[in-house]
């Protein structure tokens, strides 16, 4: 351990340990990113429920809005964030990393205030002249006040990834602010409010997160007394441009389709692509979860020259995300039609979409962990390069399939994109580095997924019909897939860590075990 607690440096210690921070930190956030994904899904499900399809469809057209504009604010100062606080952490410059941090803040704050104000003016326009519903504009003119708060809040969550410190900000990000958002929109919803209510509850919750996340950084970053030194801001400069041009980018290509469907099919068709996506989106949940401590780590192995090191690393990272996907497409393709029911009535007609994008997702985990590597590998103009073609391809496709085929032309939109984008981004990683994700190991969650689902399938006819057979069904899937697993074995570090974790967890017992057999004879003599 080093400064004030915090652990050190990747750079600083072996391979193995490095693979037990990502699972036991990575494990956390993973537990807390589907907690979120829960609370988030809660969420969007009593949204469904009380204002049926048209006016959760017209909430989703307003907070994606709001969403891509908070995540433009930081202006990719969050990401350089993560990288030169890191890099600083192993340089023991706590004055150079107060600095990065208050530079990401202003430009934040700045560019967060203006963007909202942009979609506070713009309400009206979007609202009669693009979505073609004007009752769309007072929502819009709400949810355009929770950008900058947003914005802020994931800066000051960032500075805090540097450290690999990942449980208050999984806790603040998978925890409260969704499980806030829930009790806020069923206060809202039970006093019979409208879809501005909704709005309204989400903003004031994005305002509590900030203050929770400031309050966590504090906790963790340099005191006033170390100083504060100016970063280089040219060298920064440079390197966040691309990753601000990218979040425009990006964001646009993760909801055109609820855009594009919003222009051009109505606020109905977007709520059953809102719907079947919120079931593909937990993705999200995966890669944000090993992510969040994968990227520090890539920056300072990167800047310790560590190819080796990083290199095991990516490819163990990449695997265990590609064996947590498999079970989890299943599900989404063998149980579709229960899934969406869960919304209401009518969203069923969605299971092809589902269908589509859990797809289009398989290939999203096929990729690993590359843009990580990319990324804090110092290539951000590469990567913008791939987010362009992203956008231009979904858009194109979008344009083409939507007017004759609607929601499923917007799913295999989607789906397409993202599969062509992911194999170029990860055969670029290859080409640039020498690195890439696989090897024979993978190979077995292809079969143990293979396995569980002729097991599932066969399950299914032998359970009762309904709910519960449906639920049944699932837990079948789990168990054969684990077990198949376990059949083919775990791979050489997998086995490391899973080793290192369980003597970790008897060191942490074994005391408890002595206080309590302690406490047992104790008891036994006085009697």
């Amino acid at each position: 351990m080093t400064e004030r607690g915090n652990p050190r440096p990747p750079s600083q210690d072996q391979a193995e340990s490095n693979l037990r921070r990502i699972a036991t930190g990575g494990g956390f956030v993973f537990v807390g990113g589907w907690a979120a994904y829960a609370l988030s899904l809660a969420f969007n499900i009593v949204v469904a429920r009380r204002l049926n399809a048209d006016g959760f469809g017209a909430f989703t057209i307003g907070m994606s809005l709001a969403v891509v504009l908070a995540h433009v604010a930081p202006m990719g100062t969050h990401q350089a964030v993560v990288r030169y606080v890191a890099i600083y952490r192993g340089q023991h410059d706590e004055a150079r990393i107060r600095g990065t941090v208050w530079l990401g803040l202003r430009v934040t704050a700045v560019a967060g205030v203006l963007l909202g104000l942009g979609m506070l003016l713009g309400a009206p326009v979007l609202a009669d002249h693009v979505f073609h519903d004007p009752s769309l504009a007072m929502p819009i003119r709400v949810l355009a006040c929770s950008v900058p708060l947003t914005g802020l809040g994931e800066l000051l969550l960032s500075s805090m990834r540097a450290y690999t410190r990942v449980v208050m900000p999984a806790v603040i990000r998978s925890f409260v602010a969704p499980g806030l958002r829930v009790v806020a929109a069923v206060g809202a919803l039970l006093a019979h409010t409208d879809l501005v209510g909704v709005a309204v509850a989400y903003t004031l919750v994005e305002g509590v997160a900030l203050v929770l996340a400031a309050v966590a950084a504090y906790r963790v970053l340099p005191r006033r007394a170390a100083g504060m030194v100016a970063p280089p801001t040219a060298e920064i400069a440079r390197f966040s441009w691309p990753l601000a041009i990218n979040r425009v980018l990006n964001g646009s290509t993760n909801n055109a389709e609820v855009f594009l469907l919003g222009a051009l099919a109505g606020t109905s068709r977007v709520a059953l692509f809102a719907a079947a996506r919120r079931f593909t989106i937990v993705a999200n949940a995966i890669f944000i979860a090993f992510g969040t401590i994968f990227s520090p780590m890539v920056s300072d192995l990167d800047a310790a020259d560590q190819g080796d090191h990083l290199a095991r690393l990516y490819k163990a990272l990449s695997r265990w995300i590609f064996t947590i996907g498999v079970p989890v497409f299943l599900v989404q393709v063998m149980f579709g039609e229960a899934l969406l029911a869960t919304f209401g009535r009518g969203f069923g007609q969605g299971q092809l979409a589902l269908t589509v994008l859990a797809l289009g997702q398989l290939g999203n985990y096929a990729s690993g962990a590359a843009v990580n590597v990319l990324t804090m590998t110092g290539r951000s103009r590469t990567n913008l390069l791939f987010t362009i073609f992203h956008l231009v391809l979904t858009v194109a496709l979008n344009l083409l399939l939507i007017p004759p085929f609607g929601l499923a032309g917007a799913a295999v939109a989607n789906a397409v994109a993202m599969t062509a984008v992911n194999a170029g981004l990860t055969t670029q990683v290859w080409r640039l580095t020498g690195m890439h994700p696989y090897d024979r190991g993978w190979l077995k969650p292809v079969g143990a997924g293979l396995g569980a689902a002729v097991v599932t399938v066969v399950a299914r006819v032998l359970l009762s019909e309904g709910a519960a057979g449906e639920l049944a069904a699932m837990a079948v899937l789990g168990v054969a897939y684990l077990a198949l697993l376990a059949l083919l074995g775990f791979e050489a570090d997998d086995r490391a860590v899973l080793d290192q974790l369980v003597k970790r967890v008897r060191r942490r017992s074994s005391p408890a075990a002595e206080a309590a057999l302690a406490t047992t004879a104790s008891g036994g003599d006085q009697g």
